[in-house]
């Protein structure tokens, strides 16, 4: 998972790289030495705490069954499903209480093409209806990352 500050994917979040509020980022989940044209990477879940664990008390869904979260406006999902990356963007927030951190959690399938289409099929945002996945707890694989906010921001 790497997370960068263009749509493009050029300019990559780094350490010291500050992060505003609202700030649009854009995250690339990429598997490395699979076949695109038999294998297709499919994020079924992403989520935000504000812990370390992927089981925080506080949580925000970023991506749920597939499909960006409809309740989360900023979330963006693209070519989940089509092929050995996908990339998905959101606007920076913060958790209420004063915590400084936050921690991004991802879960991952792998699906074999077979002829078959991989992509998650998204309702509208509008119906803000979920579906059932049909890649849950077959072999899913848990990514994090995460980011501490500046004491002086």
């Amino acid at each position: 998972m790497s997370a960068y500050l263009d749509q493009n994917l050029l300019y990559v979040v780094k350490p010291e790289t500050e992060l505003l509020l609202n700030q649009r980022i854009w995250l690339e989940l990429k598997t490395e030495g699979l076949d695109g044209n038999s294998v297709s990477i499919v994020t079924d879940s992403c989520w935000a705490t504000s812990q370390s664990s992927p089981n925080g008390s506080l949580s925000h869904d970023l991506i749920i069954s597939g499909c960006p979260n409809a309740n989360d406006e900023t979330v963006r999902l693209s070519g989940n499903g089509q092929g050995t990356s996908n990339v998905f963007s959101l606007n920076m927030f913060e958790f209420n209480g004063g915590n400084r951190e936050i921690f991004l959690h991802c879960k991952l399938e792998l699906c074999f093409k077979m002829g078959n289409s991989c992509q998650p099929t998204c309702k509208p945002r509008s119906r803000r209806r979920r579906r059932a996945s049909k890649y849950v707890d077959k072999n899913p694989a848990i990514i994090s990352m995460s980011w501490t906010k500046n004491k002086d921001h």
